[in-house]
């Protein structure tokens, strides 16, 4: 069989069309949104304003999940601006007795003084159990990371504002990635909506629920604080 000109323009089409359609799958696949709302009882406006003119706040506000933000370039409070952040993903407040048991296996050298003259068997034991203690205690202080984020958009009357992510930690799995804070009303109350927009490298890397997570927190510090003051 013969295939004329007409044939070959039709056959590569076809699987011109094909590979458009597997890069678009591809693409879909890669891209996602997640998002996240926490009512909180302090003021919405507020809330919005220290997000949009005083992001330098938040690390007080927060420690444990914002450590600190910079300005790096531009006027905070308008778009174009840079701001630099210093997170800790997985962070957590150790309870009481949580922390009453690290004091304990931590910081025990008396302890091991005492189990000393029973010999290097139990020494031993007793170190390894403060190694793993220390790793245990260590691994609750979580990830710590940058971001350096460009203050996208600002909208008064929605009272939202938009992060878009343009170095850092987040970049090393996601090609894009967008925040936006939005704050409402809900009934007497008011409604913080967190949306996530993003696009991951490669197939492999995990959606931002850890982030998500992160988000929660931070609102609710953020909102203790308020109602404290």
């Amino acid at each position: 069989m013969v295939w004329g000109r007409e044939h070959i323009y039709k056959y590569n089409y076809k699987q011109f069309s094909s590979l458009c359609s597997s890069w678009r799958e591809r693409e879909m696949s890669l891209s996602g949104k997640r998002v996240v709302q926490v009512e909180i009882k302090s003021r919405g406006d507020v809330f919005h304003e220290l997000w949009k003119s005083n992001p330098h706040q938040i690390p007080s506000l927060t420690p444990t999940n914002i450590q600190n933000c910079q300005t790096h370039d531009g006027e905070v409070g308008t778009v174009g601006s840079v701001l630099f952040w210093n997170y800790s993903l997985g962070k957590q407040h150790p309870s009481a007795g949580q922390a009453k048991s690290n004091r304990a296996r931590l910081g025990s050298g008396s302890k091991i003084n005492e189990l000393a003259w029973t010999g290097s068997l139990i020494l031993r034991a007793e170190m390894l159990s403060l190694n793993m203690a220390r790793k245990k205690f260590e691994s609750a202080n979580g990830k710590d990371c940058v971001v350096k984020t460009l203050v996208k958009d600002i909208n008064e009357a929605k009272k939202s504002v938009t992060f878009e992510v343009i170095e850092g930690d987040l970049l090393e799995q996601y090609k894009t990635f967008v925040l936006h804070i939005h704050v409402d009303k809900h009934g007497v109350n008011n409604l913080v909506t967190w949306t996530v927009e993003y696009e991951k490298l490669n197939p492999n890397v995990p959606d931002p629920d850890s982030l998500m997570e992160f988000y929660k927190k931070v609102a609710k510090d953020i909102e203790t604080h308020h109602l404290k003051n």
